[in-house]
């Protein structure tokens, strides 16, 4: 077929797959645009008859509202107007309102009067027993939960729905109490229909409810066509119980979608004739300034690919697309004329990179005959002394490496897909990992490659070793703990031991000694596990201050015996090597084979360690308490005398400024524990002759934080962690460590400042000379409102007699 009837068919298909995409979109988009208008014109007109019906409980409403709220209708019901019914309930009163019934009951529900009125004979009846029903004490419409309540509904009786109302009868005052209900009622019959719809133009039926609509209270509306030419709409009415009872179905003439259909086919037909015209000139247009320009490119082309020159060149002119692909045609040819080059430098480079790559490269045949080679410059996988082409995998390689080679080769064959395995050699008397990968090039060729990976193998197993093991002890980590536990099987005849240890006051240790000594006692008490344990233990650092250890083949006097040489030794260290006293708090499990397995052990050994450290708690944390004191006492710079001299000029002071009782108390700890954080800095900075750094400042600085920290874990100095804090602020807000201010710093701090300022003046430091006491109160003078604040420093001087 030629290009020009190609795009004849084309231009056609385009016109006609055109055309059936209007017809479907028009159909879905215009037509269903109708179709919703027509649905909510429908909505409306059931909207109108709805409002028709709630019109006509309304005007019961309002009759009620005269009738039932009047003196005569609350006497007749009291038995005191006898002549109520003769003047009032007349056949004109049920014609002019339109009303079928009317009952008046007591205050106990009893009908009192009640009666049908016919229209057509203008005669009254007893109402029906369904209707009588309805009138029961205690029923819906009796129940007013006001004496101004109105109960207005829907009642489905045999011969036609009822409309009524209820209402509480009142004297015309609203004085008395309600006196019974009145009750009125107008029947929905096919007459009053046509008054309704005579008033709204509309047509109106009731109908029986039907379930199959999928009408209900929540969605009660529902709109459907019945033909062509009626759309009919469908509104749920409920009874006055609230249940489903009845349809109203009003029906509307389909003259919007007859529309719709009417324009949607002249819009087609206006499509279809523009679609074709557009077509036509489309076709005339492409064979003027396309299709012959490309016949003519086209026959340029076949005379160069004939003559198999390549240095020939199309010649086209233009700026279109044609003339772009005519220059692209020349590139081409121009591209061809280097292509040879291209190719033998590519080979060259090919060759390059083969030579440079650090693996031994095979090129083999199904049988595993070597058809070529390239050795690797690597000592591992240096060329073996038969590796010539023609030669056998057999002849060249070791028999168990040679036979796995072609095993792999085979299986690449069948599978199509490279093969990988792993081997171990021997290459210069050293056992080398070579990696083997054999992949089908052909289907009678294959590429094997060698690679030496010895030292990765190497390095992965250290990550493994050092993935299981505590950086900080070099004890095995919980991951590894629990794999061994993992992985552990006892039975009756292997009895397992589980210890499990806990370091006391681990966090109070912390934060008075700092990170550094608290990882050298972590990895002393690693060690003293280490010494005290059997070689086949798994010992392991499972917590920050947990250790475990698991026991192979051991009895309850075996691990009790290791369990108190733990204890010994650790309280050795903590005497020769710490200087600290701290304990460890041990819990022990021994068993054979159980239905718990190990699990049940180690949850024993937690049990046990928990109970002692609940009864070694307050023990311990009084030994670490008299530890620190005992090493603040022992740093020369904090001195027993200076304490009491602290205490006994401070407190006339705190006497002077109002502290008596449980402040005074705490003003005695602060004096004797102010520098009770120093027990966590260095010894060399403590000790320091020269004038300390910027750096040195900040660091002594943090004692105030580490005293604290201190303090809130020690009950005996919890009552003064605040003032360990803050005994370093100055008046003028430039103290530390939160810049507090005049009287924002607690007056113990205050009174503390000043005194030990002033016993440090007045007494020998390293590096410094006491000055004389005129000397020292002058200087608290100079300092009073910037670092002390100005009264205290005051009574201070009345003190010491400046």
């Amino acid at each position: 077929m030629t290009l020009r009837k190609k795009t004849l068919l084309v231009i056609c298909l385009i016109v006609v797959s055109f055309s059936l995409v209007l017809v479907l979109s028009a159909n879905q988009i215009l037509l269903s645009g109708f179709l919703l208008v027509e649905n909510r014109e429908s909505e409306k007109n059931l909207q109108r008859a709805m409002n028709a019906i709630k019109a006509e409980e309304a005007s019961l409403a309002a009759f009620l509202e005269d009738w039932a709220v009047w003196d005569d209708t609350y006497q007749f019901v009291a038995g005191a107007n006898a002549d109520y019914l003769k003047k009032n309930l007349t056949a004109s009163t049920f014609l002019t309102q339109r009303l079928q019934l009317m009952a008046f009951l007591d205050p106990a529900g009893r009908i009192v009067h009640a009666v049908l009125f016919d229209p057509a004979t203008k005669t009254t009846r007893n109402i029906p027993a369904a209707l009588e029903s309805a009138l029961k004490p205690g029923s819906i419409l009796l129940s007013h939960s006001t004496a101004d309540s109105t109960v207005q509904g829907l009642i489905n009786l045999p011969e036609a729905p009822l409309l009524v109302a209820s209402r509480p009868i009142l004297d015309s005052e609203h004085k008395q109490a309600p006196r019974g209900s009145m009750v009125i009622g107008r029947f929905l019959h096919s007459a009053e229909l046509a008054r309704i719809a005579n008033i709204t133009h509309l047509s109106l039926a009731l109908v029986p409810y039907d379930a199959a609509l999928g009408l209900t209270v929540e969605k009660p509306v529902r709109i459907e066509p019945v033909s062509e030419e009626i759309i009919a709409g469908y509104a749920l009415l409920s009874d006055i119980r609230g249940n489903p009872a009845l349809l109203l179905r009003v029906e509307s003439p389909r003259s919007i979608y007859s529309q719709g259909k009417r324009t949607v086919q002249y819009f087609l037909y206006l499509l279809l004739a523009f679609g074709v015209l557009i077509g036509l000139v489309n076709l005339l247009l492409l064979k003027r300034t396309v299709l012959s320009r490309l016949f003519h490119l086209g026959g340029q082309v076949t005379q160069i690919g004939r003559s198999n020159n390549p240095s020939l060149r199309v010649q086209l002119s233009g700026n279109d697309e044609l003339s772009s692909l005519a220059k692209s045609i020349n590139r081409m040819l121009a591209a061809l004329e280097t292509v040879q080059n291209e190719l033998t430098d590519s080979e060259a480079a090919t060759r390059a990179l083969l030579d440079g790559m650090p693996d031994s490269l095979l090129r083999l045949d199904r049988s595993g005959i070597i058809l070529d080679f390239k050795s690797s410059p690597q000592r591992s996988t240096a060329t073996p002394a038969r590796l010539l082409p023609g030669n056998s995998l057999a002849e060249v390689y070791p028999a168990a490496f040679a036979e796995q080679m072609l095993a792999a080769l085979a299986q690449a064959f069948v599978t199509n897909h490279a093969q990988c395995f792993e081997q171990e050699l021997a290459v210069n008397n050293q056992r080398t990992r070579q990696e083997v990968r054999i992949s089908p090039i052909s289907e009678t060729e294959a590429i094997a490659v060698l690679r030496d990976f010895t030292e990765r193998r190497q390095l992965e197993q250290s990550l493994q070793f050092f993935h299981l093991r505590d950086p900080l002890t070099g004890l095995a980590n919980r991951m590894c703990w629990e794999e061994k536990l993992a992985a552990l099987s006892f039975s009756a005849e292997t009895p397992v031991g589980i210890i499990l240890c806990e370091i006391d006051e681990m966090r109070l240790i912390y934060d008075s000694l700092g990170q550094e000594q608290t990882n050298q006692l972590l990895t002393a008490t690693a060690n003293v596990l280490r010494s005290v344990l059997p070689l086949n233990a798994t010992v392991a650092r499972i917590g920050l201050d947990r250790f475990a250890a698991l026991l192979s083949d051991m009895n309850e006097p075996a691990v009790l015996r290791l369990a108190q040489k733990i204890r010994q030794e650790v309280e050795q260290l903590a005497t020769d090597q710490v200087h600290l006293h701290f304990g460890l708090s041990l819990g022990c499990a021994w068993g054979n084979h159980s239905a718990g397995g190990v699990q049940e052990l180690l949850g024993l050994a937690q049990t046990r360690l928990h109970r002692e450290k609940l009864g070694r708690s307050q023990a311990a944390r009084r030994a670490l308490f008299q530890s620190l004191q005992a090493t603040l006492e022992n740093r020369d710079f904090v001195m027993h005398q200076h304490a009491e001299r602290l205490w006994a000029l401070g407190r006339a002071v705190a006497k002077e400024a109002g502290l008596s009782g449980k402040r005074l108390r705490d003003f005695k700890l602060l004096t004797q524990f102010h520098d009770i954080g120093k027990v966590g800095l260095p010894a060399d900075l403590l000790f320091k002759q020269e004038r300390l750094s910027t750096e040195d400042m900040s660091q002594m600085k943090l004692h105030v934080e580490i005293g604290y920290r201190i303090a809130q874990s020690i009950p005996e100095l919890s009552s003064i962690a605040d003032l360990l804090l803050k005994h370093h602020e100055w008046w003028n807000g430039q103290g530390y460590p939160l810049g507090l201010s005049g009287e924002a710093i607690p007056l113990e701090c205050r009174i503390f400042a000043i005194v030990d300022a002033y016993d440090a003046m007045t007494n020998d430091r390293p590096g410094r000379k006491a000055l004389a006491k005129k000397e020292a109160a002058a200087e608290l003078r100079r300092c009073a409102g910037s670092q002390f604040d100005p009264e205290l420093v005051q009574e201070l001087l009345l003190i010491i007699g400046e």
